[in-house]
């Protein structure tokens, strides 16, 4: 492979432990096919370095910009942290944005990694050709999370700016094809995500295809900071969900429920 390969990274986040197994670090690449109106990383969204703000790796926790990277120095900047991925069963995530908008490049750190006998995983929206996917990212990956946001294709067009459609075929055909474990994730934005309805279809779909774990990502207000720092106006105005709404969306997904 050319050692010029590049990719477009916009946070190295270490000592991650939400993010899989372990001690791990995570990789957040830039570009994303879809815009949520909740996007927790708004600076990812984009394919290409901001201009006019700071680019690297940010003293306050994320990179605004986004940081071209050649293969050697990625893959160097996160074997520095091998001592904790051996001593806790840890490793590597990549994330996003959306790490398969830069597949070419992720499947050969991802190879690389595998190479040095590192834990792989991928944190996904599903949306990505699944023919590349299997053949230039699946075979070195250890774990996949994979986000359910909604049901309605309808919704989720006018909500993420796509179709559902190949992220629900996507996750069928994870399931029959491969052995590895695939983890969904919910992520619960009240009035959108969060109903009755679409978490009640999301468990039918999942009782669909032999899915037998899920898990509910709460919504989290904090990421319109970034937003407001990128210069961007966030069409949210929720805050926190409360308890009682918690435990409503906890149970669309009890046995009494269907699940």
């Amino acid at each position: 492979m050319n050692a010029t390969l590049r990719g477009l990274v916009f946070d190295i986040k270490r000592d991650c432990s939400e993010d899989g197994p372990g001690i791990r670090t995570t990789v957040f690449f830039k570009g994303c096919p879809l815009h949520c109106v909740w996007c927790q990383n708004p600076e990812g969204q984009g394919g290409k370095p901001d201009c006019g703000v700071c680019q690297g790796e940010s003293q306050t926790g994320w990179a605004q910009g986004g940081r071209w990277y050649e293969l050697d120095e990625l893959l160097y900047r996160v074997l520095i942290d091998r001592p904790f991925y051996d001593s806790t069963g840890g490793g590597v995530t990549v994330s996003g944005g959306e790490p398969t908008f830069q597949m070419v490049f992720i499947g050969e750190f991802l190879k690389r990694l595998r190479q040095q006998g590192v834990d792989t995983a991928i944190e996904t929206c599903g949306f990505f050709h699944y023919a590349s996917f299997a053949r230039l990212v699946l075979p070195y990956l250890n774990r996949i999370y994979y986000d359910l946001k909604l049901m309605d294709d309808a919704e989720h067009r006018r909500l993420t700016g796509q179709s559902n459609r190949p992220i629900l075929d996507n996750l069928a055909r994870l399931t029959r094809e491969t052995a590895l474990p695939v983890h969904v994730r919910v992520p619960l934005v009240p009035g959108m995500t969060a109903t009755a309805e679409n978490l009640a279809a999301i468990g039918q779909f999942l009782r669909d295809h032999n899915i037998r774990e899920v898990t509910l990502l709460p919504y989290n207000p904090l990421w319109q900071d970034k937003a407001v720092k990128l210069g961007l106006k966030p069409q949210l105005t929720c805050g926190f969900m409360s308890d009682e709404q918690l435990a409503h969306c906890t149970q669309q997904f009890e046995p009494e429920n269907g699940s």
